[in-house]
């Protein structure tokens, strides 16, 4: 979904680009047809997802998937291993499996057999699929069960930078959420007092 990847593991992705590393996020769901919250909304939501990803240096591939639609096919798992094999990436990071959304559950399951297994959905001789050496799992909210982090990254200087970012999302969704949802500011008063 549009917001998993900040929401998830975006501090993370904002710190690493940062430092000069090569960081992309892929969205598999990004058509609106589906979400009552966002239907008819894509002239406005694409390019200011593509700016948020582009602001923070951060290359963004979309795959055209609607919401609640993913299902782990051979098809999807095709499709990440072409992204993989494109991209072969040290680093890969994956919705955690045991979810409640659709959605995650079947990125999830599908991002680790293509990363694992790609070379079986790719045209690649025995031994040349480009696996990454390293694999995590994020999630993304309190809908995933039983997620036991087991590393941590210091994100104290992404942090208000990736709420901001994250303050979008609030602000688009907010205009269809019942009126009791409750919401938060956070002042960063090291960097000039920027309140959202």
């Amino acid at each position: 979904h549009m917001d998993d990847c900040w929401l998830g593991m975006g501090g993370v992705a904002l710190k690493f680009a940062r430092s000069g590393h090569r960081v992309t996020m892929v969205q598999a769901v990004s058509q609106y047809g589906a979400w009552p919250v966002v239907a008819g909304r894509e002239a406005e939501i694409k390019p200011a997802v593509q700016k948020l990803a582009d602001d923070a240096g951060i290359q963004l591939i979309t795959l055209g998937h609607d919401y609640l639609q993913l299902q782990n096919t051979p098809e999807l798992v095709g499709e990440l291993a072409d992204v993989l094999d494109e991209l072969r990436p040290d680093i890969l990071f994956c919705h955690w499996e045991n979810d409640n959304n659709q959605d995650h559950v079947a990125l999830g399951e599908a991002s680790r057999i293509a990363a694992i297994h790609g070379a079986c959905f790719r045209p690649h001789p025995p031994g040349l699929y480009p696996v990454p050496a390293e694999i995590y799992r994020y999630r993304v909210d309190c809908q995933a069960r039983d997620f036991a982090p087991d590393i941590y990254v210091d994100i104290e200087h992404e942090l208000y930078d990736l709420l901001e970012s994250c303050t979008w999302f609030d602000r688009m969704y907010s205009a269809h959420v019942p009126s009791a949802t409750r919401r938060f500011s956070a002042v960063d008063h090291r960097a000039g007092d920027r309140a959202f």
